[in-house]
Formats: structure tokens, sequence, C-alpha cells
């Protein structure tokens, strides 16, 4: 063992203890390096092009008006983000400014870099958007996920082994989402969110033991600097407050009102602190916006009521657990960590119920087109802390035992993870919507899959099947997808799109020159809704007169009833929100004489206008 980087050692030389493990993960910086100049990761897109406009129009023209940046961007990304002028004459930014704070120092040394090397005869455009102004970006952000990542790795030290703690740390990076935003999007705001929570977890229990108030002060900065990144990331502040409501009651009891006060005293200063280190953000928005706090999102972005979180963390559109299914092992560890340390694992436990619910709540849940639930980059640092101890566990079995296991479970779940980014780049896997699993893992839908469905969506998948007696594999298409998102189940056609149709639909067939599927007794299709609304439901439908009307139903109420024609026509019903309900709706059509009516297509449209931010 003495030859492994991660053994502890200790020689007679007069070198240091050095934990060698910090050298493992440089090299693997070194390679993702690497890897991003042979890939040429060197361009700026999707959220990246908002981040970076800061930088850009800060450093180039002094203001924050980004008429002149966006101008450069493609149709896409005005058809996606909208930006229009405020009352300010500034063009609309719903990005933070956090990632330009710290990508800053690496994009002023590119600008350096394009002037000297034109100095002699390169000849780099000096704009701010050419090739060296996005490695340096691109390679700062791969630079702070090494930084978070050496972090992780000695928090973990504080409990478990070097070995362990070493391929936890390694796991956590190649084998979640972290990779793939830390290499092959790192432009986007999550590998630096990543470093930030993380410097915010490590320092709160550094300093957990007698924390004073400049240490206190210090964790304002902190917090300020990852909610800088990513405003969600306040949430993370649950753990210094459930410490200090904990302090808050110690004292309470033992009467000890001076400690009280000293303890008021020390959170205030936190806050004060926190607020200085957020204006840059409230100087943004006011210069912006002309306020110095608002939603630049709106507030049709967040939808209190209607929270999705079993889709957050099991859905193929993006869910934690089945994006990252190495997070099932952190779970069993996380559960297991609070034997160690309670205060810590009561705050990860309340701080992930926080986040789900938050995220669910989005009107993206899944986060839009991307790479796994991308928006727990915070929670990088639980996870291999809860898979760390899992690791731990089996040293009472040899002491060799942890490493072993490590070792596999790095190579499963990195493979995995690779193999689903691999998927994913060739288009076999589409970036925004649900996944049939069982086609990127090359099974059959009719076999064992279709009882067991996807083994990493488990228990919903199961919860799923029981509940609308459907079979498991159902789970992969049905869930995640809505009637409201018209780049979704907008429109079904019947005889193309069989993922919504349950039972009582023909095969597909042609009546008067169309494709469509005839109704066989009672047929059922699945709605499923985002945001519950008032919608009008169109049925394209055609059959042979005189054998009775068709009546529908939803979720068991009729709402109406038409009679077939044998030329193609369109009926309209009014789905009322009243009889809707979040997720999955039952419709249902009924007709005594089965085969006589047939239905080409159903169009769902919104009634109501819902503020969003797109």
């Amino acid at each position: 063992m003495s030859g492994l980087p991660f053994s502890h050692k200790k020689h007679a030389a007069s070198w240091p203890d050095i934990d060698k493990n910090y050298i493992v993960l440089f090299f693997l910086f070194i390679i993702l390096g690497c890897l991003i100049f042979i890939f040429k990761v060197d361009f700026i897109t999707s959220d990246g092009s908002n981040y970076v406009a800061y930088l850009r129009s800060l450093f180039f023209d002094g203001d924050l008006n980004f008429q002149n940046e966006f101008a450069r961007f493609d149709q896409a990304f005005w058809d996606t983000y909208r930006p229009k002028q405020t009352v300010t004459g500034n063009y609309t930014n719903v990005f933070s400014v956090g990632p330009a704070v710290l990508w800053a120092p690496f994009y002023l040394a590119a600008h350096l870099l394009v002037v000297v090397s034109n100095l002699f005869g390169a000849h780099f455009t000096a704009d701010g958007f050419s090739a060296p102004y996005g490695f340096a970006i691109n390679l700062a952000s791969l630079f702070y996920t090494f930084l978070g990542m050496c972090l992780v790795y000695k928090l973990s030290r504080k409990h478990f082994s070097r070995g362990s703690s070493l391929l936890a740390t390694i796991t956590g990076w190649l084998g979640t989402f972290i990779v793939y935003y830390s290499l092959f999007k790192p432009y986007m705001s999550h590998a630096v969110s990543f470093f930030t929570t993380t410097l915010f977890i490590y320092y709160w229990d550094r300093t957990r033991e007698g924390r004073t108030g400049l240490q206190w002060a210090i964790l304002g900065l902190w917090a300020a600097l990852m909610m800088l990144v990513r405003w969600q990331n306040g949430l993370m502040m649950i753990f210094p407050a459930i410490e200090s409501l904990m302090l808050y009651v110690k004292l309470a009891l033992k009467r000890n009102w001076p400690g009280f006060a000293g303890l008021m005293g020390k959170n205030l200063l936190f806050l004060v602190f926190l607020l200085i280190g957020f204006f840059p953000q409230m100087a943004a928005w006011k210069v912006i916006y002309g306020s110095f706090f608002i939603i630049p999102q709106g507030t049709g972005f967040l939808r209190w009521t209607e929270p999705f979180m079993p889709e957050v963390l099991f859905s193929s559109r993006h869910g934690l657990y089945s994006w990252t299914p190495v997070v099932y092992l952190s779970t069993i560890g996380w559960a297991a960590f609070f034997r160690r340390d309670k205060l810590f694992a009561f705050c990860g436990l309340v701080s992930f119920i926080l986040m789900t619910y938050t995220n669910s709540v989005v009107s993206d849940w899944w986060a839009g087109w991307g790479f796994g639930m991308r928006r727990f980059d915070g929670f990088i640092p639980i996870i291999v802390l809860g898979l760390a101890l899992v690791l731990d566990r089996f040293k009472h079995f040899s002491f060799r035992a942890p490493f072993a296991v490590g070792i596999i479970v790095f190579m499963f779940f990195s493979f995995y993870n690779f193999f689903l980014i691999n998927n994913l780049a060739k288009g076999k896997i589409h970036p925004g919507r649900t996944v049939a699993f069982n086609q990127i893992l090359g099974l059959n839908e009719e076999g064992v899959y279709k009882y067991t469905g996807y083994p990493f969506s488990f228990p919903a998948n199961l919860v799923f099947s029981l509940k609308y007696k459907l079979p498991a594999s159902r789970y992969d298409t049905l869930v995640g997808g809505y009637i409201d998102d018209p780049k979704y189940f907008g429109t079904v056609r019947t005889a193309e799109d069989p993922v919504t149709l349950g039972r009582g639909w023909s095969n597909p067939l042609v009546y008067n020159e169309v494709n469509c599927r005839s109704i066989q007794g009672t047929a059922v299709m699945y709605a499923p809704v985002r945001t519950v609304t008032d919608f009008a439901l169109t049925v394209r439908s055609a059959g042979k007169p005189g054998n009775g009307p068709v009546s529908v139903f939803l979720n068991g109420q009729e709402i109406g009833s038409f009679n077939p024609d044998s030329d193609w026509r369109e009926h309209r019903f009014k789905l009322s929100k009243k009889a809707l309900h979040k997720g999955i709706n039952i419709l249902e059509f009924r007709i005594k004489n089965p085969g006589t009516a047939a239905v080409e297509s159903l169009k769902f449209t919104r009634l109501e206008y819902l503020p969003d931010w797109r």
C-alpha cells in the first residue's frame, strides 16, 4: 500500500507529511484541462452568453448595456432569452453577476495575453469574444472545480480515511453532472457554483467550534459569494441558521443572556457582510432594471403551490437519481452520517429538502436543456461525504476492502456517467426531454424492463406503476412531458405519438386517407399538466354516423360528447382547471360500438395567460 497515492505511511525523511492525494486531484485537473484544448472548448453559448456579457460590457464598454454584446449572438439566443430594454434603457439580463466576478482575473489575463501576443505577430482579435477569452473562462471554471474538489476532499478527511476520501471525491467529480459542467459546458455557472457553496460549507464546518465575530463576518462574505453565482444557493445558509437556533435554545435554557446577546450580535454581523458582499448584484440590478431588488425572471418563474419533487429526483427528464445514480449510495451514507455528526447531517438533510422543493416549483423544474439535475451543484460535498462513509465502512472486512470497493464504484459510476454524456453528444438523448432509457441501454421494452422499469428511477416508477396500473417502463417517457409545453404534447397525433395513449386504442390505421387510431369501447389518454389552468381540447375525429355519441371524461367527470361524421371534423371542449390537477390527468373517450369512431389528433391550448420569464 505504501506505493499508492493515498497511502498514509510516514517516511523517515525530513519531508513534511503532505497528503499526496492533492497531487492526484491536481493531475486530474491537468488532464481535464488538456481535454478542454483537445476538444477546443473555446466558445461561449447558452446561459454562458449572459454571464460573459457582464464581463465584456464592463471591461470594454464600461457599462452594463448589453445591446452590442447580445447583437453578436444568433437568433436562438434571442428566441430563448428574449432580452428587451428596461426603463433604464439597458437590456435585461436574467442571470447573475457572480460567474463574471470569479472569471474576471482569467479574462483579464487572456486580454493581456492577446495584446502581448499580437505584438509578436499573432493575430488574435482583442474584442473579448475570441478564442483566448473563451479558453480563459472555461479553464477558470475547471480551476474552481479543482479547488472545490480539494475542499471536498479535506472536508471528507475530517471523518474518513485518505483512500475512501480520495475515491469518493474523484467519483464525485467524474461520476456526477459536475464533470459535464467543468469540461464540456464550463461557461455555465455550475462549476463556480459548486466551488462557492463548497467553500461556504467547508468554512462553516471548520469554524463551528467557537466561531469569532471576524469568522462570522467572513462566513457572511462567503454566503454572499455563493449567492452572487446562483441566488438559490442562499438556501445553504440554513447551516448557520440551524446552528444558531440550537445555540439560542441552549443559551436560553441556561439563562445565559450575555451569551445570547453576543450571538445575536455575531448573527447581525453575518447579515451585514452578507449584504455588503451581495451589493455587486444589487448594483447591477439597479443599473439594468432601476431597482436594487427584483426577480429578473418574473413572478411566473416560480409556481409555489405546484411542486414536482418526485420528478426532480427520479424522472428521466434530468432527475437527480436517474441521471446521477451514485446518489443512491450517497443517500445511504448520509443517513448513517447522523451517527458521526448530527448537526452537519441534519443541516444537510434540511437544505436538501429545501433545495428539492425550490427546484421543483421552478416553471422548468427539469432545468431546461442540459445534463442531469444541474441545479444541485451545491450538493456535491454532501454526495461525496455520503459516498465516503459507505466506502469507509468496508474497512471492517479488511484493510484493502474500501480501496477495492471504491475502485469498482468509481469505475462503474464514472463509466455510466460518460456513457450518458456520449449518448447526449451523439443525439441519442435529447438534452431537454424525457429519455426512454431502455432504448439507450439496448433493452427490449416488452421484456423484463417492462415490469422493472429503469432501475435508477426506483421507487418512483414502481409507485407510478401501481397508481396508474401501467408497466413501470412507461414512467420513463410519460412522466416529465406536459400538454402545456407546446414542444411536447401540445398536439398529440394518435398514430404517431403513442406515449400518452393508454388502453382502448386500435393499432394505427388509415381512415379517409388520414393516419389515426379507432376507439375500442373506452380509450384512455394521459394528459400530464405542469401548471393548472383552463385548457381547450380540440379533437379531430371521423367515423361511421349513427353509432351513437363519443362521450369525453376528464378524471372521471363527463365534460361533453360528439357524434362522429364520415368526414374529418374538429370538436372543441373546455378542460376546466377545477377538474384538472398537476401531474397526470386521465381523459377517456367512450363509445358503445367499438371501432366506429377514429381520432387523428388531440390539441391542447391554454386559455389563460401565465406570466413567465420567457
